[in-house]
């Protein structure tokens, strides 16, 4: 299983619904305030929510609808309010409605770069799996960005950004994972031609997905693609380990990436206690994000070590003929 899956996969669990809070009578009465004050759009999910004015006006609305809940304070279209930061220069407006979220997106971003950068220095370029764990890598930075964007301005567009993102990732780390479990589809030139058309049907599927998703957002259908399309990936992965475990070949970078799986499954648990942000910053889905920041350096480690263990056995078997 890939280290970015499960980071992204709950993110798509989440999606802008009817919350307590934003269907509360006080936070409507005043949301519908600053739709007169400065011309709010109707849609809550607009663009304009997030400029200055409308949002400065409509995050009031969100603190003084969660005085109101004396108790436990309530979601605002399926999120914990947050204390955000903005900042202005001038005409220009910059916010982070979720900072902790954003930042560690960003820390992600950084781990993915730095895997790119070192494949692109360290491994040859006649190993196999170069250009896929590379473009494994610029897909993964992407969906990065597009979770950083959303952490920090959500919107309709970078709602949907984040989403094809995120899908496109779990796509690609399926075709990757056949890739790197079935060598002889780099070797021969029958296996060549079935991997590219492997590649092609998972190109042409995602292009399909995104654009019935671009006319109706089916949150369900989309789900359950993202969800069977990750099973299949983390059972490759785990047949490959238990071959390699079976034959007597278990070492260093095996280990490493069941590390990777294990440390995957075990950051779900942020994620699903769910709680209400600590000093209105930090909450379960933002120390998810955190805990997946080492994983792509691990993963790249199991990547050098794989490529140095490839260029070993066939040295060996060139050596044996």
């Amino acid at each position: 299983m890939h280290p970015f899956f499960w980071c992204l996969l709950l993110g798509l669990l989440s999606h802008a619904s009817a919350s307590a809070g934003d269907q509360s009578v006080t936070f409507r009465l005043c949301a519908n305030d600053c739709r007169q004050k400065f011309d709010c759009p109707v849609q809550p999910h607009d663009y304009k929510w997030t400029t200055n004015n409308c949002f400065k006006c409509r995050y009031e609305c969100m603190w003084k609808t969660v005085d109101q809940f004396a108790g436990k304070p309530p979601q605002f279209f399926g999120k914990w309010p947050f204390a955000a930061l903005w900042f202005e220069f001038g005409s220009y407006f910059y916010v982070f409605q979720e900072p902790a979220s954003a930042v560690f997106s960003v820390m992600n971003f950084a781990a993915v770069y730095s895997m790119y950068s070192r494949i692109k220095r360290h491994i040859s370029l006649r190993y196999r799996m170069r250009k896929v764990w590379l473009g494994y890598c610029i897909v993964g930075m992407i969906a990065w960005v597009a979770s950083a964007f959303f952490h920090c301005m959500d919107f309709w567009l970078s709602e949907v950004l984040d989403y094809f993102a995120a899908c496109a990732l779990i796509m690609y780390a399926f075709f990757a994972s056949i890739s790197f479990t079935c060598k002889p589809l780099q070797r021969t030139s029958l296996g060549r031609i079935l991997w590219l058309v492997i590649g092609g049907a998972v190109l042409f599927f995602y292009i399909n997905h995104i654009s019935a998703l671009w006319v109706f957002f089916d949150y369900g259908y989309n789900m359950k693609c993202c969800v069977i399309c990750s099973l299949i990936t983390a059972l490759i992965y785990l047949r490959w380990l238990l071959v390699e475990w079976l034959q007597g070949k278990w070492r260093r970078s095996t280990k490493l990436l069941l590390r990777v799986i294990v440390w995957s499954f075990g950051a779900l648990a942020f994620d699903l206690l769910d709680f209400s942000p600590l000093l209105w910053t930090i909450d379960a889905h933002s120390l998810f994000h955190l805990a997946t920041v080492p994983v792509p350096i691990w993963l790249l480690e199991f990547v050098l070590e794989e490529a140095e263990f490839e260029g070993n056995e066939a040295f060996k078997y060139v050596k044996q003929v």
